[in-house]
């Protein structure tokens, strides 16, 4: 049995995207790292989506990342959505899609940090969007609409292959 969940673009900015496809909720950076407005429009569409879905998942594809850090406004207010929606959240994968130093630097920080820090959520970092999918669909605790989506790989690739059109 399949679900015939399809993607929503909640939102498309310059450089980021915020979109849905049944219990997972999907955020691509383009340039690389989230501003305090985008953390903000994350909350909001997750506090909303939680109505329809107890239980979701999250997917982060980010691109172009550099080697300067997030500013601490941006990481307090993104680990603090990750503490509001603990008891909601199976999971969360995000995917470095870029090459070199900085890449490497950022998922190791993101494997380092999954271990070292109280997580109530399981967190990975990947290189690849399909290893991202699979993982998610293979939690334990993963929703049906998610766990048996044919297509998942598919309808997201759709959003993130497609960048948000510059204004």
């Amino acid at each position: 049995m399949t679900t015939s969940a399809q993607l929503e673009i909640v939102l498309q900015g310059n450089s980021f995207q915020l979109a849905r496809i049944g219990s997972l909720v999907v955020t691509t950076f383009a340039d690389g790292g989230a501003t305090i407005e985008n953390i903000e429009q994350i909350d909001r569409l997750q506090e909303a989506h939680r109505r329809a879905f107890p239980r979701f998942s999250t997917l982060s594809v980010v691109s172009g990342v550099t080697m300067r850090s997030p500013p601490n406004e941006v990481r307090v207010k993104s680990a603090a959505l990750d503490t509001k929606y603990a008891e909601n959240l199976l999971g969360t994968a995000i995917v470095i899609e870029a090459r070199g130093l900085p890449a490497v630097i950022a998922r190791t920080f993101l494997a380092a940090y999954s271990l070292i820090s109280p997580r109530l959520v399981p967190l990975k970092s990947f290189n690849s969007r399909q290893g991202a999918f699979e993982w998610l669909q293979s939690l334990p605790t993963q929703v049906d609409d998610i766990r048996l989506h044919r297509s998942l790989a598919a309808e997201l690739a759709k959003l993130i292959a497609e960048p948000a059109p510059r204004v």
